[in-house]
């Protein structure tokens, strides 16, 4: 049977106008009721732990960080640099 003219949807946009959307309403849901019952859950039960290069309780990043943050080019502007 073929959906009837403009019931379609490409599953791309399934995903993005309804299930993702979806999926975080149930999650924030789940998580309010948790904390109304009394349960204490946080932002880190939600996320997981965070990586070690940006565990701040070590005192900052560590050196292992990613290529893509070495190679990065700097946002800070060049005190000798003449304009």
């Amino acid at each position: 049977m073929l959906n009837p003219p403009g019931k379609a949807m490409h599953a791309g946009d399934a995903l993005l106008a309804r299930s993702i959307p979806n999926f975080f309403f149930h999650v924030m849901t789940a998580y309010a009721l948790l904390r109304a019952g009394g349960v204490d859950v946080g932002k880190t039960d939600f996320l997981g732990d965070l990586p070690p290069m940006f565990d701040q309780s070590a005192g900052g990043p560590t050196t292992d960080a990613p290529p893509w943050v070495a190679n990065a080019p700097s946002t800070s502007p060049n005190p000798t640099a003449r304009c």
